[in-house]
């Protein structure tokens, strides 16, 4: 049997099994056909299985007109077969082209339909083919004797698109992950056997004559089945896991078992700013971390996520979030790791920020609260500059100028020790005129920030805060400082709130003098270490209820009120003027000599008489009747006062109006 003969019965043999087994195939991924490129490896499989069938049935015929009439048929497989391969490329790599190109798919069937007319109008003729028929064992066959032009013009074509599919899996090949490479291998390797068994063919490089493209062809589309089956190629979506991967803003890296990166996509590349040549091959540990602690995570067997820093081309350190995935096999042996990276640079910023805001805050807070722990505003005030000067940071040195009557004149600095220049408030600083804003002053020593403390309805005074020459407030620093002043009001008016209310507790209503309660709080103070020497005058104004009776209480309140602006009048800011009873006023000098306060006792006896009220029954005289005593060394202050009352009392005996002395020896009793 020559080698001829055995081509063509082992031809007999294989085809209709390949054809079989591709017809199988075809019919159990038709539930797939929606997947990309599936339709196109479907119907590609198809043609290849009806070029099996109609090439046996070609060599089983007993005429030379019906083996032309099957070698027609045949070539309508032949022709379609490198168009819906193409196709089937361009779908399944989801190439860029396939967009351009789509809408003119079918200006791809010209060229086959020109050449599956030719061979049916041609036949055996010098611009097709010229042919023979030689017999082997009862077969007759075709033999081809010479190749006519437009056979070259449609191989030409076959072959370009051929090529052309077969570039496209190439590129998709070595772009892709490393995880779904073996099936397109495959796809290649298959490919490329039928390419050049059908090129070797048409060149007549083979000793048969028979043309075994179909066959290899085949062998090839069962190459594909098999890595289809393998790898679970529609199952695993190996478009939609490259597309995921070339477009996810995350560094995706594909280490191997011996944690040596084999893949790395287009964000690794911009991440690192590096090639992916310089990337591929290296240590896993020398590209992405080298902090022993982290390398641990490339040999865990179950997935890590921590925070590292990567160098950026080898030198900008780089924080990044890291995920390592295990990857395992059907069978669960361990394969290698995928291993993520997302720049976290910006997380990190938000997160200092945000540190820095939480500290800001407490610093705020720890600071307003240490204002509102005191009521006294001579307390508060010093603890205002302090924490102003705080939580300024830049600051030489904070400076307070009290704009509010109620509050000290004097202006406090902090540090205390460090040197302010004079400020000069602009004349257009009328706190009475409404809210204040802050501004900003250009000296030649640098900037002075004013922060105006106030609120609706008051403005207490502004903080002066002088920057160091070059330095400058940040806006964030600036709303530190406005909310602080907002605490400081805050603090100030509750201190100028609770002073009002103990002053209206210890004031009387009716003359604005001390009452009982406010007279035994200021004795407590003053008298604290020990009596001091002092005058005491118990004051009682004369006819009182004959007043009220004749002209009315309104006109008694009214005496009452002028003998208490007259006392407060004309004692020092240290003496103490008090209501003791109904029209009883007592008044303690301390520091006052006897002879001194005799003569104080007489001015205020006669002061108080120059008053007059008028009244219906006509004009009324003032007349009050004061006892005078000064105090023994040493003697508590309640017995000064009983004294002073019994002198008071001789006053009044003696006809009233009139002032009266008791010496310190004289007895009460």
């Amino acid at each position: 049997m020559s080698l001829n003969e055995f081509a063509y019965i082992a031809f007999l043999v294989l085809a209709p099994i390949l054809a079989l087994i591709l017809s199988i195939w075809v019919a159990l991924m038709w539930q797939h056909r929606h997947m990309a490129g599936t339709w196109y490896l479907l119907v590609s499989t198809a043609l290849l299985a009806g070029w099996l069938v109609s090439n046996t049935v070609e060599l089983l015929v007993h005429s030379p007109e019906g083996t032309l009439f099957a070698s027609h048929i045949t070539y309508i497989f032949i022709a379609l077969f490198p168009v819906t391969f193409f196709q089937f490329a361009l779908e399944y790599t989801q190439s860029s082209w396939r967009t351009k190109i789509h809408k003119w798919y079918a200006l791809l069937y010209i060229m086959p339909v020109l050449t599956i007319l030719m061979a049916f109008r041609l036949g055996n003729n010098n611009l097709w083919m010229k042919v023979a028929y030689p017999e082997y064992f009862g077969l007759v066959s075709i033999r081809v004797l010479s190749y006519g032009r437009w056979f070259w013009v449609h191989t030409a074509y076959s072959y370009l698109l051929t090529l052309c599919g077969w570039g496209l899996l190439a590129h998709m090949y070595f772009a892709r992950l490393h995880t779904t490479r073996r099936a397109s291998r495959l796809i290649l390797v298959g490919v490329l056997l039928a390419f050049v068994t059908n090129l070797a063919y048409v060149l007549k490089l083979l000793p048969i004559t028979k043309d075994y493209t179909p066959i290899s062809l085949a062998v090839s589309d069962i190459l594909i089945i098999l890595g289809v089956l393998r790898e679970r190629l529609f199952d695993l979506r190996p478009l939609a896991a490259l597309t995921v991967s070339e477009n996810l803003g995350d560094g995706i890296f594909l280490l191997d078992a011996e944690e040596h990166i084999i893949d790395v996509n287009k964000a690794g590349e911009a991440l690192l700013q590096m090639r992916r040549s310089d990337i591929i091959g290296q240590p896993a540990w020398k590209i992405l971390c080298n902090q022993p602690e982290q390398q641990a995570c490339f040999r865990s067997p179950q997935a890590e996520h921590m925070e590292i820093t990567v160098r950026v081309n080898g030198h900008r350190p780089l924080p990044c979030d890291m995920q390592c995935l295990p990857i395992h096999n059907q069978r669960g042996t361990p394969m290698g790791r995928v291993v993520s990276l997302r720049d976290i640079t910006s997380h990190k910023q938000y997160e200092t920020l945000l540190l820095t805001q939480v500290e800001q805050f407490n610093q705020l807070y720890q600071a307003s609260h240490a204002l509102l722990e005191s009521i006294d505003p001579q307390d508060i005030l010093p603890k205002i500059v302090q924490n102003a000067f705080d939580l300024a940071h830049t600051c030489r040195v904070v400076v307070w100028h009290p704009l509010h009557a109620s509050l000290p004149e004097t202006p406090l600095a902090y540090p205390p020790a460090e040197a302010a220049p004079p400020l000069h408030l602009s004349e257009g600083v009328h706190p009475e005129a409404g809210p204040l804003p802050s501004r900003t002053l250009h000296t030649p020593r640098g900037e002075i920030f004013l922060q105006p403390i106030q609120n609706q309805h008051h403005t207490f005074g502004l903080l002066a805060f002088h920057q160091a020459n070059g330095e400058s407030f940040t806006p964030e620093r600036l709303k530190i400082i406005a909310n602080f002043a907002l605490s400081a009001a805050a603090a100030l008016q509750n201190a100028l709130y609770h002073a009002a209310i103990e002053q209206s507790a210890i004031t009387d209503a009716l003359t604005h003098t001390y009452n009982r309660h406010g007279l035994h709080q200021w004795t407590r103070k003053r008298f604290r270490a020990g009596q001091e020497p002092c005058a005491v005058f118990m004051l009682d104004m004369d006819n009182l209820k004959t007043l009220n009776d004749a002209c009315g209480h309104d006109v008694g309140d009214r005496a009452l009120q002028i003998i208490g602006d007259i006392l407060r009048e004309q004692v020092r800011d240290g003496d103490m003027v008090s209501r003791y009873g109904g029209d009883e006023f007592l008044l303690i000098l301390p520091g006052t000599t006897q002879q001194t306060a005799i003569r104080i006792a007489h001015r205020l006896h006669e002061n108080i008489r120059k008053e007059t009220l008028p009244c219906e029954a006509g004009e009324i005289f003032i007349s009050v009747s004061i006892g005078v005593t000064t105090s023994l060394p040493g003697e508590p202050i309640e017995e000064t006062i009983k004294r002073a009352d019994a002198a008071l009392y001789q006053a009044k005996d003696s006809g009233k109006n009139r002032v009266a002395y008791l010496s310190a020896t004289a007895t009460t009793a």
